[in-house]
């Protein structure tokens, strides 16, 4: 069971974690985090976890105070202290206590596990659904903690049985609201787009996978290129590599997840499996 938080540097236990009500991160949603898996008391491709959320706070002007060598001794200090082997941790750092409620004086720091369960199986053999929203995320470099968009249409995501949200501009795919997408054209090309999106940890891990077997492209990506496409799929965290099979009311491909798809679920499976068994600790 997890029975601990970091608060500030400081180990508390959970149902005592709090944050002042004055926090920009409250009161004015000034804030960023990140989020990444523990698999077998191994937190997955940490390195590059920890240099994005360092990198998200330095860009949101942020002074965690804290290099990455220091910030990963605070993650494994927080695993052990749990000793939970699988679960999940979120990184956040706000603007902190603000006397005037606007202007960022010293950030807070939290750091927080929670258990993690997966999604149905039926999202991977049968594929998922996405709906589409016209909208372009602030800072898209930066991993903020502002998902009012998102949040403000999940209705709408569960009355359609999707998993997620789509952004778009009109002319061109960005992102989900919670992971990065990829085609793959009829000549199974792999594209994914790759401007004013984050760049997803599971999305570049996956790019390194498939380039060893397909060309693949990150560029602009057109509505009209996604609607012809012969497979999607969506990369995060918790859902790796998952088939979309329709988004809005036009059906993707035959509709059911293709073989380019499943071959690269298989290999980024083996890719974790690889990076626990070069990180465990004999």
């Amino acid at each position: 069971m997890i029975k601990y938080y970091n608060i500030n540097g400081q180990l508390v236990e959970k149902n005592q974690a709090t944050v002042h009500v004055n926090d920009l991160g409250l009161i004015r949603g000034y804030g960023v985090f990140d989020y990444f898996l523990i698999e077998s008391g191994q937190p997955l491709f940490i390195d590059d976890y920890v240099e994005r959320f360092i990198n998200s706070t330095n860009l949101m002007q942020l002074d965690l105070g804290l290099d990455q060598k220091s910030l990963k001794e605070k993650i494994f200090e927080l695993i052990d202290a749990n000793a939970v082997e699988d679960a999940g941790m979120r990184l956040v750092c706000t603007g902190g206590l603000s006397d005037d409620c606007y202007s960022p004086v010293e950030p807070s720091f939290m750091m927080m596990m929670y258990p993690v369960g997966g999604f149905s199986a039926s999202k991977y053999i049968e594929g998922a659904r996405l709906i589409s929203v016209d909208y372009q995320r602030d800072f898209p470099e930066v991993k903020t903690t502002n998902y009012t968009m998102g949040i403000k249409v999940l209705k709408e995501v569960k009355k359609a049985g999707a998993v997620e949200v789509l952004y778009h501009d009109g002319s061109f795919v960005r992102e989900s609201v919670r992971a990065n997408i990829f085609i793959v054209t009829k000549d199974e090309r792999i594209i994914t787009p790759g401007n004013k999106i984050l760049r997803g940890i599971t999305r570049k891990q996956t790019t390194k996978v498939a380039s060893k077997y397909f060309p693949l492209e990150e560029r602009e990506v057109s509505v009209n290129e996604l609607k012809e496409a012969k497979e999607v799929f969506i990369t995060s965290s918790t859902k790796r590599i998952m088939p979309v099979v329709q988004i809005d009311d036009y059906q993707i491909g035959n509709g059911q997840p293709g073989a380019v798809t499943k071959k690269l679920g298989s290999l980024f499976r083996a890719s974790v499996e690889n990076y626990l068994q070069s990180t465990k600790v004999s």
